[in-house]
């Protein structure tokens, strides 16, 4: 590809991305490439690479006889994915109240903690990217290389696939006040209050999206 080309595959695959984050185009759903290549005013080839890309990401199923559809998870695939980190995310929470001591650790997560106040108030759609980048961050604090590769993958399926916009917007405030009890837990140090608070987040979020995918 020429320079041109490249930056046109990138606007590509991030605006179809986009979309899918936001569920714009919504799992299970087939995507026309014809109408995607007008409206992001590109060819037809272009598209068809894009969508390569994305489906070697995991966020699109190719059938070689109905074309391309955003990837849908199974309402098994998305509750095995919350009982792993049921397991996961209670660790991240202890390690990071083990190292809330280390470099700038305190202040991120302080900083982190006043973000999730403006965005509760923002409305739902900005609660749910805050939670995404607070998670993240407390894998982040752990310092432990596997348990971010780990945590991040089991994450990114539910985000890039748009699941938490599934949430309903009257669990923000519950999600927000169960965040605000963790972060108090991990800026105390306290271990084991911050991996039972983590351990309650997750099963509820569990909860709460499996019946969201009734």
């Amino acid at each position: 590809m020429t320079e041109e080309s490249n930056s046109s595959f990138d606007f590509a695959v991030d605006k179809i991305r986009s979309q899918i984050n936001a569920r714009d185009l919504v799992p299970g759903q087939r995507v026309g490439i014809p109408s995607l290549a007008r409206e992001l005013d590109a060819r037809p080839s272009l598209i068809r690479q894009a969508l390569r890309e994305l489906a070697s990401a995991g966020l699109i199923v190719v059938s070689p006889e109905h074309g391309h559809f955003i990837r849908k998870l199974s309402t098994g695939e998305v509750a095995e994915i919350f009982r792993t980190r049921e397991a996961i995310d209670p660790l991240a929470a202890e390690l990071a109240a083990d190292h809330i001591a280390i470099g700038a650790n305190r202040v991120m997560l302080t900083a982190a903690r006043d973000a999730g106040r403006i965005a509760q108030r923002a409305g739902h759609r900005a609660y749910v990217d805050h939670s995404h980048r607070l998670h993240r961050l407390i894998y982040k604090l752990t310092a432990n290389a596997t348990l971010v590769d780990t945590a991040e993958r089991l994450m990114m399926p539910l985000y890039e696939l748009g699941y938490q916009h599934l949430m309903p917007p009257r669990y923000v405030s519950v999600a927000h006040a169960e965040h605000e009890k963790l972060i108090a837990a991990i800026l105390a140090g306290d271990q084991r209050v911050a991996r039972r608070k983590m351990r309650k987040h997750i099963q509820r979020s569990c909860e709460v999206m499996l019946l969201a995918l009734r």
